[in-house]
């Protein structure tokens, strides 16, 4: 079963795991449901803790295993050069916004 593409409105400005493990919850339950496709918007976000990177990686791989992606969207400086510094820019399709996003999921 495909589920329809969902986006994950991220609170900000800082992501803590320890800090959102409802957030946390609700994409591992999204993910878990089968070929999820989930966008997750960090427009509001000006920092993620190696915590929470590390988690998106594991929902990567959740999402991918099941046949689903993970997408990201609306990612600002100096994040977005982090994410190209460690190299997360291969691994994670990045979209200016979350209809770009959005729209990328029907390729």
């Amino acid at each position: 079963m495909t589920s329809d593409p969902r986006v994950f409105l991220l609170p900000g400005p800082r992501i803590k795991l320890d800090e959102n493990q409802e957030v946390r919850q609700e994409l591992l339950d999204f993910v878990s449901g089968g070929k999820a496709r989930a966008v997750l918007d960090f427009q509001n976000v000006e920092f993620v803790d190696s915590s929470f990177l590390g988690f998106m990686i594991i929902l990567l791989k959740r999402a991918t295993a099941s046949g689903g992606d993970v997408r990201l969207c609306a990612m600002k400086q100096p994040l977005r050069s982090t994410f190209d510094l460690m190299r997360l820019d291969r691994l994670f399709p990045l979209y200016e916004t979350a209809e770009e996003a959005l729209r990328s999921c029907g390729d």
